[in-house]
């Protein structure tokens, strides 16, 4: 697990604002193929990159923030999707991002569909005291699921799409703002102590976890707030399953006026008898837990009354808090 602490004897460069990143990384990498850097960003800037390098310790307090939405098309004509909206992308690993924001804020998603403030791509990078804004798939976890690494083949570069093992991500005192399944993906991730921003009726997680990724989504001690409650009540959820055997674990978190009670949801309703081929009963394979279990909630949630969480999640938060 990467940590501060590994660090302490990095020198330090400084930049104006993260545009700038990339090139500097790229330079420094050319020089020096193993040594660990910090940077320090200075100022806001707006525009989006991609982070394909290991072992920087990135320090704001910094913005940077870009409008991409998956319905713009590019030079070609051709709709950008989900995977060509992101902010920031990140397929390198090993390394801390602290005090920064990484914000979409193009807008309407009715029309203009999904927009990715950041996407995460990358092995055991963690995340400190920063902010994610936007509203429909805010922040992606990755990899992506296996059947859209294939799908994605010639659209898609193949250090987004490739899955290199097993990867673990980590968040700790960030805050995530969306509204429709704005955290997602197939990776392995702790939420330590976050504030979780619903701005509007949706779902938080919508994990896509194969089988074998047995640890899943971790929302640890997080606190879940729906301050727009009044537009649509009823509608606000903790997680639905992008994919059989999504894992999501809520352990001990706070929850604000607005939840609906069931908890967690379908990835479809089943009275709208929608055809996407993505739309099936998840309900039987779904990987859904609560710590403790609220009164309630769907009969599928995987835990039952009075079960305790697995002591593996109290190890690794336990683990990501020495880190820090």
């Amino acid at each position: 697990m990467i940590s501060p602490k590994d660090f302490a004897q990095a020198k330090h460069y400084s930049i104006n604002d993260l545009s700038e990143l990339p090139e500097l990384a790229k330079t420094l990498r050319e020089k020096y193929p193993d040594e660990p850097f910090i940077i320090e960003v200075t100022s806001d800037c707006r525009g989006h990159i991609k982070f394909p390098y290991d072992n920087f310790y990135i320090k704001g307090p910094a913005k940077i923030s870009d409008s991409l939405y998956a319905r713009m098309l590019d030079e070609n004509g051709e709709e950008l999707t989900t995977w060509k909206t992101a902010t920031v992308k990140i397929s390198g690993s090993h390394n801390i991002f602290e005090k920064l924001s990484f914000i979409n804020d193009g807008g309407d998603r009715t029309n203009k569909g999904q927009m990715v403030a950041c996407a995460v791509y990358g092995d055991d990078n963690l995340f400190i005291d920063c902010d994610f804004h936007s509203s429909q798939d805010t922040l992606f976890v990755g990899p992506l699921p296996k059947d859209l690494q294939k799908r994605y083949e010639n659209f898609i570069p193949e250090d987004e799409r490739t899955q290199r093992g097993r990867y673990m991500n980590y968040f700790s005192h960030c805050l995530i703002e969306g509204d429709v399944d704005y955290i997602f993906g197939a990776g392995g991730a702790i939420f330590d102590r976050c504030e979780l921003i619903s701005n509007g009726p949706g779902w938080i997680a919508a994990p896509s976890h194969e089988l074998e990724e047995d640890f899943g989504y971790l929302f640890n001690e997080c606190r879940c707030h729906f301050p727009n409650v009044k537009e649509k009540p009823g509608g606000y959820f903790l997680a639905r399953p992008w994919r059989d055997y999504g894992k999501v674990v809520f352990l001990n978190c706070e929850y604000g006026e607005g939840l609906n009670e069931e908890g967690f949801a379908d990835w479809v309703d089943r009275h709208h008898h929608l055809s996407n081929p993505n739309d099936t009963d998840r309900t039987k394979t779904a990987r859904f837990y609560e710590y403790p279990l609220r009164k309630n909630r769907v009969e599928w949630t995987s835990n039952k009354d009075g079960e305790e969480a697995d002591k593996k999640y109290e190890e690794a938060v336990g683990k990501l808090r020495e880190s820090l």
